[in-house]
């Protein structure tokens, strides 16, 4: 009677979220087409990222080559194929729109999981059914919760992904630990930036006691590394060159993401705690070379540094080395073909690294504390406004700008429990400290050393965050839903 009960509650769980999840988001992109935004075939909502996704797909099924559709050798390997991979039955199977409404029911199904395997956990962790229930519940029907579902982007999968490796790894089991192997090897060939999350597999290793542990172990690491480090030697034979794990930036690139455009950026990114502007200011120049202007004809080249820039850089020597970006930005297509970076491209890259550690030391506070934790107040105070409807509306005080305001409170309380995990919880952080400590990595990551953030970057932990942001505050909820009844709380395995 008490799995019956359980089952039923999980089987509700899941389907109410895939129903609000996916009306919602039928509401969002009405919105957004009454906007008048771009929208493909009223299915999904376009963005200059998902091309990249979609592109090597269809090459390969209309000629069987994995490539862009662009001609650069990076095209062959600038995604990372795990995604591709997801889409490829869909446009293999059903003509385009239908496979982008296929796709989109698809994801809202693996959206909607992530209510379910919560539920789980929380009643694994000691919370009754209905306050687990509950919980999860709100995580499945919350907006910010549910906005990418319909996009053709990686944000569509990785959520599913990362919070299936964490239910994993509150579980027991040999079959256990290779499925962990399996669902991080695809993760690893989804987004390789989630790496950090190996922590997780690694951990769950090391509670192993069963006989034969360490040969389990090596099949475990093979299954978790083989499709990556393929795909890496596919790579390395077309490229003959060593790789990163995300090459965006790369010398066969035959547009401005070269090592010019990454140097200027570091710079940007120790005095500007978002990305919008800095790209804003290259698409200008980028225009401006495309109309055949010359350097001294364009409006305010130097309008990306601010003044504390011009403080302790030369004005002469910027205005110099961006004159020379500008003029590398003409011999793109030569040196892309090549596969290899131009003197002028390496001498504006080398000068604008030498400009960075200037600037860091002369501004050592801004570039290290006061930028990241500027970084870190747009984490928490609005990525999590990803769907079109809080902030389309121009009337203050609609019901979409009252929902938006109160979902930045909301996350605001999430990223602080979470924080606050190990003096609230210290049993449960003692014995999973682990898992804080991957999110927490790539939180770092993203706030120190990435910086420029988009809303998405942080969407794929909003699961592990809510989880962790609940066990932190466990025991306050238990007081505040008072549930003591010993049959209504269901055993779990930890």
């Amino acid at each position: 009677m008490e799995f019956t009960s359980k089952s039923s509650l999980f089987v509700f769980l899941v389907a109410f979220s895939f129903l609000f999840n996916f009306c919602l988001n039928q509401y969002n992109l009405s919105v957004m087409s009454e906007a008048g935004k771009e929208l493909r075939l009223n299915q999904s909502i376009p963005t200059a990222d998902d091309q990249s996704y979609l592109s090597p797909v269809r090459n390969y099924l209309e000629t069987g080559v994995w490539k862009e559709s662009e001609k650069s050798v990076v095209s062959y390997y600038k995604r990372s194929p795990g995604y591709g991979f997801f889409l490829l039955p869909f446009l293999r199977c059903f003509d385009e729109g239908n496979s982008l409404f296929v796709l989109t029911i698809v994801q809202c199904c693996l959206q909607a999981s992530i209510a379910g395997m919560l539920f789980l956990l929380l009643t694994q962790q000691q919370f009754s059914k209905i306050t687990a229930g509950g919980l999860a519940l709100v995580f499945g029907v919350f907006p910010a919760f549910n906005g990418y579902s319909f996009y053709t982007l990686t944000e569509g999968v990785t959520p599913f992904l990362i919070f299936l490796i964490m239910y994993l790894s509150f579980q027991k089991g040999r079959t256990v630990f290779i499925l962990l192997s399996i669902v991080f090897s695809v993760l690893l060939l989804t987004r390789p930036v989630f790496l950090v999350l190996l922590l997780l597999p690694f951990w769950y290793f090391m509670r192993i006691k069963i006989n034969s542990k360490w040969l389990l172990g090596t099949l475990g690491l093979l299954i978790c590394f083989t499709p990556f480090a393929l795909w890496m030697n596919r790579n390395y034979s077309i490229n003959e060159s060593s790789l990163s794990l995300h090459p965006i930036y790369d010398a066969g690139n035959a547009n401005c993401w070269r090592l010019p455009h990454q140097s200027i950026y570091e710079l940007v990114k120790q005095y500007h705690p978002t990305g919008s502007d800095f790209h804003d200011w290259n698409k200008q120049l980028l225009e401006g070379k495309q109309k055949g202007l010359m350097y001294n004809e364009l409006e305010n080249p130097l309008s990306i540094f601010n003044d504390q820039v011009v403080t302790v850089l030369p004005k002469d020597s910027l205005k110099l080395y961006i004159g020379l970006y500008y003029q590398s930005l003409g011999e793109v297509n030569i040196y892309a073909n090549q596969n290899e970076y131009s003197l002028l491209e390496q001498q504006v890259a080398n000068k604008f690294l030498n400009f960075k550690s200037t600037y860091q030391n002369a501004y050592f506070f801004d570039a290290h504390i006061k930028i990241p934790s500027l970084v870190f107040k747009q984490l928490v105070w609005s990525s999590n406004l990803n769907l079109f409807i809080f902030w389309s509306n121009e009337q203050q005080f609609s019901f979409n700008k009252t929902l938006a305001y109160l979902s930045s409170v909301i996350f605001t309380l999430i990223f602080l429990f979470y924080l606050l995990l190990p003096l609230l919880n210290y049993t449960f952080f003692k014995k999973y400290w682990i898992l804080f400590a991957a999110v927490f990595i790539y939180l770092f990551y993203l706030i120190y050393v990435q910086r420029g953030l988009e809303k998405r970057y942080i969407y794929p932990l909003f699961g592990p965050l809510f989880f962790l942001a609940l066990m932190s505050c466990k025991g306050l909820i238990q007081q505040l839903f008072k549930r003591r009844n010993a049959s209504d709380i269901s055993s779990g395995n930890e």
